[in-house]
């Protein structure tokens, strides 16, 4: 994930928004990664969570390629990279946050804790469950589909506190972010 930390980082935001649509030979977009190593003063960057290449490649337990990846890009975003951690339940998440821990630890930089909200309260998770089965044309009752936890609704900061309690430093980062 990329954010903008002033107008210099939010035009080039808007540099690499173009270009993942543009260069999108499949109608989806996607951003190559050399657009994200390039050009990056004004941009602040999270590893992702368990979505994130870092964090695949240590699920994957490919821990030394991790690490170059991580270093790599954290040559790239001096002092404005930030590893992310998710906590939405899934076995990617469980499979690499230790892993990732480590290696943010042994390489200094600061970690964050991050929730993907999908909707705004629980109640709403039924229906933002069939509103992904019309977008996607498939039907609730299907097994292999897309789905989203039925936590990742919009946390208090209270929640995310009881969440990542065992992390007051992802906490405190993310206030900082």
């Amino acid at each position: 994930r990329v954010f903008a930390q002033d107008d210099q980082g939010y035009r080039r935001l808007m540099e690499l928004s173009s270009a993942a649509y543009l260069e999108a030979s499949d109608g989806v977009p996607k951003l190559a990664k050399a657009h994200l190593l390039e050009r990056t003063e004004g941009l602040i960057l999270l590893t992702g969570g368990a979505a994130g290449q870092v964090a695949r490649l240590c699920a994957k337990g490919k821990i030394d390629a991790a690490a170059e990846e991580l270093a790599m890009l954290a040559e790239a975003y001096p002092g404005r990279i930030y590893v992310e951690i998710t906590r939405h339940g899934t076995d990617a998440e469980r499979e690499s946050e230790a892993p990732l821990l480590d290696l943010a630890y042994d390489q200094g930089l600061p970690i964050v804790a991050t929730h993907d909200a999908r909707f705004l309260s629980p109640d709403d998770a039924p229906a933002h469950d069939a509103l992904m089965c019309i977008a996607n044309g498939e039907y609730l009752g299907q097994e292999d589909r897309q789905q989203v936890a039925p936590s990742q609704y919009l946390k208090t900061a209270a929640e995310m506190g009881e969440l990542f309690a065992d992390l007051p430093e992802a906490l405190a980062t993310t206030a900082e972010v």
